[in-house]
């Protein structure tokens, strides 16, 4: 692993290759200084044929975004073979909440496999409402299914269907509400020149 910051932004290589840092540092001096400002890192994973992670500081995410880190990878390197862009969460050093034991009765909240994922997701993201901000202790804060169980069954114990609200914010949504409160995350498809005159050819 190969590893440098350039203004402000970390920009690694899981094969440590210099030139990847090179590519990497390319890309990032072409990009406008607000939209460089945006970003926490950039990761190339050259066993998957430049495939790169970008990780955007947390609120700093603008509409666009993904599509011009894209045309920028394709125009200045010749392509890529996919981005993945993710928002990350606000740091959060709250404590995790502790269970509530008296409340939690014997059914689905109570059981092993969602007392572990209620907590690992807890740990991943922090007690932090990701709808509003509010951290515990100064509000009780709860992990949500986005699509209700009710109607999801099969989600139930799926992390991607899962973020963290304080109480009135999920009290607020609802089970008939599915608004999606995490940081973004998108997978941009590969792309590289060529393409699309190979793809075009009888």
């Amino acid at each position: 692993m190969l590893e440098v910051t350039i203004n402000g932004v970390a920009l690694s290589s899981r094969s440590g290759l210099q030139r990847e840092i090179d590519a990497m540092t390319r890309v990032l001096a072409a990009l406008p200084l607000d939209v460089r400002g945006r970003l926490a890192s950039i990761f190339c994973d050259s066993k998957a044929c430049a495939d790169y992670s970008i990780d955007v500081k947390p609120g700093h995410w603008v509409d666009g975004l993904d599509r011009l880190l894209d045309d920028t990878f394709y125009h200045l390197l010749g392509g890529h073979n996919g981005l993945t862009i993710t928002e990350l969460s606000p740091p959060c050093d709250a404590p995790l909440p502790p269970l509530r034991f008296a409340t939690m009765g014997t059914g689905f909240y109570a059981s092993p496999r969602w007392l572990k994922l209620r907590h690992a997701m807890l740990s991943h993201h922090g007690a932090r409402c990701q709808c509003c901000g509010v951290a515990f202790p100064e509000a009780i804060v709860q992990v949500d299914h986005i699509l209700p169980r009710r109607d999801y069954p099969e989600l139930a114990l799926d992390p991607a269907n899962l973020q963290i609200l304080c109480r009135a914010c999920n009290l607020g949504k609802g089970a008939d509400d599915t608004t999606d409160w995490r940081p973004r995350a998108v997978w941009v498809d590969a792309r590289w020149l060529g393409d699309d005159i190979e793809e075009a050819s009888p």
